[in-house]
């Protein structure tokens, strides 16, 4: 018996591993190993459609991995393959295994593949999601803005300060939204916007405002009328244009209304001429009307048509002097500067106590080179007797002397205006190029940065960006 055991004792332990050599050990499970394996780290190193084929090999050994769609979902997205992505993300939406951001990216590819349909619907999701964050919702409301789907965005921001009550972002989006639909619904998210800081605060405080003025109207169309205007005063041009649309559902020969329209089309890059059109056709004669073409043939870089409408608002006011002030910038656009030239005198003819006039005067005179005794200093030393802590003339004083060469005088004025507002975007702009002028570049600096920065004046925040890559590369 012990020879017997000792005979078979080796053969029962060598004989299971002779058979390994001829057969492998659970082939799929190696191969599922390996798919496993080589999808991490086919991601790891930034290959996401190589990642998203080998959790495709893992679904062929586990196809109750449902939950695998959207991963691969991801990486078919993350990859640009928006088609395999929408067709992945679709199928982890039939198994109930899809997440807030998995529906922004499922909206995003249908919008990149030319469903702009479904990828409003797909983003219109978000805001019945039961597990979604603050981040994700205030990511579909812009999309869904974008895209123009007004009832969808209005849900989705108010489900965003549901979950934020105290964001500021979250008030001022879902007041604004309100505002053109009711003024006693839009108070509230308003007014806990304008409770907080920033510029959506600052906004919502005036938005409130002329909803106080339009609710003390009775003419509904003339509500949302001032309405949009405001909202246009405050860059919110899309959500204007619904509320100049509102005006003439109510009042279709509004022509105040149809000019506002054209003007806030045409700030969204859109074509409002035949807006504009319309509301000639109905008021030829509308001081708004004829501010409306005069702006579109400005635009068009038609001075002298435009010309022709300003010169009507002149003769329907002529104790007016703002419109002559726009006569003359408009005759210098054209390159006719002695006709602009009558046009500012003219206009400080007509109001001589109106300091803004006169500080027109003088920076049209010193920018295109008249007489600087004559012409530059007499006006801005008569704006700031008039108004000698006015911002603009302050500034514009500023601006004179530098043009002139006197960069004493003019950082003097300037740091006046910074004195009075220290966040004065103009007066910074103009007193970092003060700074540079005298080969004083470390105070220049500071105040470029700051007024890049700034969205409160997008035209100097430009200048100024152009000045800091010219003068400060890389920095």
């Amino acid at each position: 018996m012990k020879l017997v055991e000792r005979f078979l004792l080796p053969v029962l332990v060598i004989a299971p591993l002779l058979l390994l050599g001829l057969f492998p050990i659970a082939p799929r499970s190696v191969r599922l190993a390996d798919a496993w394996q080589r999808a991490y780290l086919s991601s790891a190193i930034g290959m996401p459609a190589e990642a998203a084929k080998y959790l495709r090999q893992v679904l062929e050994y586990q196809p109750q991995r449902s939950d695998l769609f959207e991963r691969i979902a991801a990486l078919e997205f993350s990859a640009g393959d928006y088609t395999r992505a929408i067709a992945s993300y679709e199928e982890a939406d039939v198994n109930g295994k899809i997440s807030a951001s998995g529906l922004l990216n499922l909206g995003d590819s249908y919008q990149q593949t030319g469903d702009p349909a479904a990828a409003t619907g797909t983003w219109a999701q978000l805001a019945s999601l039961p597990t979604v964050d603050a981040a994700q919702l205030a990511a579909a409301a812009g999309r869904l803005r974008t895209a123009g789907d007004w009832d969808s965005t209005l849900q989705t921001a108010q489900r965003w300060l549901e979950l934020e009550p105290e964001s500021v972002q979250a008030a001022w989006l879902t007041g604004m939204l309100l505002s053109t639909r009711s003024i006693a619904e839009a108070a509230r998210p308003l007014a806990i916007a304008g409770n907080g800081e920033g510029v959506e605060a600052e906004n919502s405080r005036h938005l409130l405002e002329v909803l106080g003025q339009a609710a003390l109207q009775n003419d509904r169309a003339y509500q949302l009328v001032l309405i949009g205007q405001r909202l246009g005063e405050l860059g919110q041009w899309d959500v204007a244009e619904t509320a100049f649309q509102a005006a003439l559902i109510r009042v279709p020969e509004y022509a105040e209304a149809w000019a506002f329209l054209g003007e806030s089309r045409q700030q969204q890059g859109k074509d409002g001429w035949t807006d504009l059109l319309r509301a000639k056709s109905i008021a030829p004669n509308s001081d708004i009307v004829l501010s409306a073409l005069t702006l579109y043939w400005s635009r068009q870089n038609k001075p002298m048509i435009a010309l022709a409408y300003l010169q009507k608002l002149a003769a329907n006011h002529p104790d007016q002097g703002r419109w002559q002030v726009e006569i003359g910038r408009t005759f210098a656009q054209a390159g006719d500067l002695v006709s602009a030239m009558a046009a500012y005198q003219h206009a400080v003819e007509i109001e001589p106590i109106n300091a803004q006039f006169w500080r027109a005067l003088a920076v049209f005179s010193v920018t295109y080179g008249f007489d600087f005794a004559a012409f530059s200093l007499p006006a801005i030393e008569r704006a700031l007797i008039l108004a000698s802590k006015d911002l603009q003339v302050l500034d514009a004083a500023g601006w004179v002397y530098f043009m002139h060469g006197d960069l004493e005088k003019a950082e003097q004025f300037l740091q006046l205006a910074l004195a009075e507002d220290g966040e004065f975007e103009a007066a910074q702009f103009h007193l970092a190029q003060v700074y540079i002028a005298g080969n004083r570049f470390s105070l220049a600096f500071p105040l470029l940065k700051t007024a890049a920065a700034q969205n409160a004046d997008p035209a100097v925040a430009t200048q100024a960006q152009r000045l800091l890559d010219k003068h400060f590369p890389g920095q």
